[in-house]
């Protein structure tokens, strides 16, 4: 630290303590041992001080608290809202490539139909429904969707069998032999270009879940980064009186989501360990009780005021939430 009465080195005027006056460069040497920058470093990128701990505490041992404190003025004390926003963003999407764990897992199950009598065959395949199956003469295989997948030993393998990936041919195929008919009568569309890349990759998204969850890992955060200002205004509508404006209700979007990432990553490293995706949905009570409890806290209302907005808010936001994800879904399929 240089020593008051000498000059800023960026501006000249005399110092007077540890940070210019006028510009407001501190005034500190370059020439510091690795252990000083290491400790800048997480300082300038992560605030790594005293506020860190303190708002540790009170985003998770004080549901709505910190959003209460950052929107009376008591900001100096936590960390900016966004910054920590983007923290457990990165923090969730480094557990998922560290552990391996799958966010989404498509996963064929056949039947063999072999042996069977025709009533038999006909009365299987009806069970089996019409939606996510491939069927050939000999067997039906039905598409199961799976979150928070953990790899089994030696890592996912190819599960579709020579046939299947015949069936898958001629899907493409058939979506060619469609473009190709809608071509006479104009341009082919950008949702015709989405479909045909998104059935190829969805072959390849079973025999490579990883580069498929890669393709999703680019998606999501631009997805949540929408989710975040709509759940900020179904807040503002939700609580119109008395009057927030809505950048506080945005503060608390950004509280919301950032507990959220932070238990799903948590969610992540258990998974992995355990082998089990259980805790996967275990999660999600203890996200909706800390939603209403920071709630109630923020906006001062009555349990079963709340409540009653509590479930308005998460019905609506649940289908944008399910919309978002499928259009993220069929997006990292394309780029799969």
């Amino acid at each position: 630290m240089s020593e008051p009465g000498k000059p800023c080195a960026n501006c000249g005027t005399l110092l007077q303590g540890e940070f210019c006056h006028v510009c407001g460069q501190k005034a500190t040497e370059i020439n510091k041992p690795f252990w000083w920058i290491a400790g800048e470093f997480l300082d300038s990128v992560f605030s790594y001080d005293s506020r860190t701990l303190r708002t540790i505490w009170l985003l998770f041992a004080d549901p709505g608290e910190f959003t209460r404190l950052y929107n009376s003025g008591r900001r100096a004390s936590v960390l900016p809202p966004f910054r920590t926003f983007i923290v457990a963003t990165i923090v969730f999407f480094l557990a998922l490539q560290m552990t391996g764990v799958a966010f989404f897992r498509i996963e064929p199950v056949t039947v063999s139909l072999k042996g069977l009598s025709d009533e038999e065959r006909a009365a299987l395949r009806k069970a089996q429904g019409n939606q996510g199956k491939i069927s050939t003469d000999d067997s039906v295989t039905t598409i199961n969707f799976g979150m928070f997948v953990p790899p089994p030993p030696g890592g996912f393998k190819d599960a579709l069998t020579p046939e299947q990936k015949n069936q898958m041919a001629e899907m493409r195929a058939a979506i060619d032999k469609a473009e190709q008919k809608r071509a006479e009568d104009g341009p082919p569309t950008w949702l015709t270009d989405i479909a045909k890349r998104a059935s190829l990759g969805f072959e390849h998204a079973i025999a490579d879940p990883i580069k498929f969850n890669t393709a999703m890992n680019i998606w999501l955060p631009r997805v949540m980064l929408f989710l975040v200002p709509i759940f900020a205004l179904l807040l503002a509508l939700m609580h119109w009186r008395p009057r927030a404006y809505y950048i506080e209700n945005l503060i608390f979007s950004l509280h919301i989501h950032t507990v959220a990432f932070v238990g799903l990553s948590v969610v992540v490293v258990l998974v992995a360990l355990f082998q089990s995706n259980t805790l996967a949905w275990a999660m999600l009570p203890i996200l909706g009780v800390y939603l209403y409890m920071a709630m109630i806290r923020v906006y001062g209302r009555g349990f079963i005021w709340t409540g009653l907005k509590y479930i308005a808010l998460l019905s609506v936001y649940g289908i944008i939430l399910s919309s978002s994800l499928g259009i993220a879904f069929l997006l990292a399929l394309a780029d799969t």
